[in-house]
């Protein structure tokens, strides 16, 4: 009778253990901002690129909560903004030295076993023919054609190189978040 009692009891510790795991989980995840720079600060990406005129490319990024982040591809600082559930990342020397700028919409992970993803990615850079007055174009309006808030470091580069062009779409992209190590350690068990 002892050892059963002993063993009822160390697997009722387990089980409280595992749902202690799961409130902890679902109340930080209850926390969590879905939307706005909250929901993206202090987060990491793993993003696949797909240009237009083929090949793409993976690397990562980290979303810091000054605002700034960092690739995984190379040594440059990069910056985003975030309105709603949009995301605008621009990425300094992303594509032939030129700055890209990524705009994705966040698409909140359905269940426990299922991660955040960026959807409807599209990849920007300033270029083409110059008949377009840039500043004018991006204050005509908060959205660019994906759907996605205009950057502010948008209409930055393009104030400061109005000659450059218009905004053109060369690729797109999707995310995924990568996994934290409160994610590892779940995995693990």
């Amino acid at each position: 009778a002892p050892l059963g009692c002993r063993h009822t009891r160390c697997s009722v510790r387990l089980q409280a253990d595992g749902s202690i795991a799961d409130s902890r989980r679902a109340f930080l995840a209850q926390q969590r901002p879905t939307s706005g720079t909250e929901a993206f600060a202090n987060t990491q990406w793993s993003l696949l690129l797909k240009m237009k005129g083929g090949g793409g490319t993976m690397f990562s990024v980290e979303l810091r909560e000054d605002m700034c982040c960092r690739f995984s591809d190379n040594d440059e600082t990069g910056s985003w903004e975030a309105k709603e559930e949009w995301v605008v990342i621009a990425k300094p020397k992303g594509m032939f030295g030129d700055t890209i700028y990524l705009s994705a919409k966040l698409q909140l992970a359905e269940d426990r076993e299922s991660r955040d993803r960026l959807v409807k990615g599209v990849v920007q850079r300033l270029g083409g023919s110059g008949s377009a007055d840039i500043e004018s174009a991006l204050q005509d309006g908060l959205v660019s054609r994906s759907g996605a808030p205009r950057s502010i470091a948008v209409q930055a580069a393009a104030a400061s190189a109005p000659n450059d062009g218009e905004l053109k779409d060369i690729g797109s992209f999707g995310g995924i978040t990568q996994l934290d190590a409160d994610a590892w350690v779940a995995i693990d068990d």
